[in-house]
């Protein structure tokens, strides 16, 4: 869920010099898929309960609780920082804890 992080503090919103009718169209639309991930999990959580033999009220709640943990977790996605080195690590398999070359002696193929 990191990738969902926010730019660094330093760097201003990007709608922070629209007027404010922009400004929360800019909002929303940072926030629509979030509410469109939550509430596609609320509508599937309450359908599938609903299948299940619960009454329909206890699966509207049940669904409803599945969005407020879905929106939660999608705004805490948000909170975390962007990874320190933009290049992906090299697989552990290919090094060892020193950095070295972890594979036994022997011929290798070159890559």
């Amino acid at each position: 869920m990191g990738r969902h992080a926010r730019p660094a503090p330093s760097a201003p919103p990007p709608d922070a010099a629209l007027p404010a009718p922009l400004a929360v169209l800019g909002r929303l639309a940072r926030l629509w898929p979030r509410l469109v991930l939550a509430a596609t999990a609320g509508l599937t959580t309450t359908l599938v309960v609903a299948w299940a033999g619960t009454p329909w009220g206890t699966s509207a709640l049940v669904g409803a609780g599945v969005a407020v943990v879905v929106l939660g977790a999608a705004w805490l996605a948000t909170t975390v920082p962007p990874p320190a080195r933009p290049t992906a690590p090299t697989a552990p398999a290919e090094t060892g804890l020193d950095g070295g070359d972890a594979r036994p002696p022997g011929p290798h193929a070159v890559q």
